[in-house]
């Protein structure tokens, strides 16, 4: 991590570079289209002075932040989300918008770019809830790239190895992943070129190697750079094809096993503790016993297909509307609520950042953002109910 250094010796990070090192985790080109992710208010060249990880940004995350002395808000959820046609203080998020701009306060939000990514939010709630042999429950489709270029026979190595060392090549758990075979190549060097090999106007061949290897969309441009760096040709030839197929290191929500198979009361329990909810909705028709698990942070009722054709006992995520219970069928649904599913993620996040960047503090608000609370009827005993039920 790129930091500079201050007239006293002091380190001292930019929010560009925390910005920067906020994308290499969850790049943006993974957010969807309606989003709004990255580094939305303030100086990136401003020095942070500390930092406040939340999931949402109100009134009272902001003052908090501004009395423990940050200059820099990483929310899950962002502050600017629709297009703006004017700010007035008296409403949100204007007057959010508006004090943080008068404050210098800096802000970067993630969203559904952190949905995304395995060590994201539904990758740190499938690890709260135990699960083992962790999969990508919907693999991204869109954003995966194959590179070839062909190089003469002599070199081809070295540009692999320099595309290898920037990190390029890597398919799921493996790296330095590529696939090469020979040729031969033909040209015919014009007057005003300057040939790697042969002589100008006369058509020549060449013992060439085309390899092959895999990038994600935030990627390629770099990967680029790399190779035309590294490569003798005065001219590349080379091709980026766009792939149609699944990468299953990214993608939406999770599913894996249990440690142990639990019967649904004792599960529902085990959720409520874990995540620290004061109350699940859920439908009574789900297996009785429960081992393998799906899980999305945030609104996933759209993942119920997903769910079910791969076997899942239960789906535990929020925001589930009346008829999503019926559409479960077969399927055990769990909501547990917006903040109890994502807020987990963003306390995980907030250790990282301080293992990332020890120079400045990383703090996590003292309060709950969640503006949901439930009212019980104090003549029932919600636990018994529902396990009559």
């Amino acid at each position: 991590m790129m930091m500079n250094t201050g007239s006293q010796g002091r380190t001292e990070t930019l929010v560009g570079e925390v910005a920067a090192a906020l994308n290499a985790m969850a790049p943006e080109s993974l957010a969807e289209d309606f989003d709004n992710p990255g580094l939305l208010l303030g100086d990136p060249k401003k020095i942070v002075s500390g930092l406040m990880c939340c999931l949402e940004i109100d009134d009272a995350v902001l003052e908090e932040a501004l009395e423990q002395g940050c200059n820099l808000i990483v929310a899950h959820h962002p502050l600017i989300f629709k297009p703006l046609k004017r700010l007035l203080p008296g409403r949100y998020p204007d007057r959010l918008i508006i004090r943080c701009i008068e404050s210098g306060m800096a802000v970067y939000s993630f969203h559904t770019a952190f949905d995304k990514v395995e060590s994201g939010v539904s990758g740190v709630l499938a690890r709260i809830l135990g699960l083992k042999h962790i999969q990508i429950l919907r693999p991204e489709t869109a954003g995966l790239f194959k590179l070839e270029f062909y190089a003469p026979e002599e070199a081809s190595s070295a540009c692999l190895e320099a595309l290898f060392e920037a990190g390029f090549g890597a398919i799921g758990h493996y790296s330095d992943c590529s696939f090469s075979s020979k040729g031969i190549g033909t040209f015919k060097p014009l007057p005003e070129s300057q040939p790697y090999s042969g002589k100008l106007g006369i058509r020549s061949q060449a013992d060439e190697v085309k390899s092959s290897i895999l990038l994600r969309n935030e990627e390629v441009g770099r990967a680029l750079e790399v190779l035309l760096a590294h490569h003798p040709y005065e001219e590349v030839a080379y091709q980026i094809i766009a792939l149609r197929n699944a990468d299953r290191s990214r993608g939406l929500g999770m599913i894996g096993t249990l440690e142990r198979p639990m019967e649904q009361t004792e599960f529902l329990d085990f959720v409520m503790e874990r995540l620290d909810c004061s109350v699940l909705k859920y439908n009574t028709e789900g297996p009785k016993i429960i081992s393998k698990l799906a899980v999305c942070g945030g609104s996933g009722a759209f993942l119920i297909p997903d769910a079910r054709a791969a076997g899942a006992d239960a789906l535990v995520t929020a925001d589930l509307k009346h008829h999503d219970f019926f559409d479960a069928e077969s399927l055990l649904l769990v909501d547990a609520g917006h903040a109890p599913t994502e807020e987990p993620a963003m306390r995980d996040l907030a250790q990282r950042l301080r293992d990332l960047f020890p120079n400045f503090a990383v703090l996590f608000p003292s309060r709950s953002t969640d503006p949901v609370r439930f009212r019980f009827n104090s003549q029932i005993d919600v636990h018994d109910q529902r396990v009559s039920e």
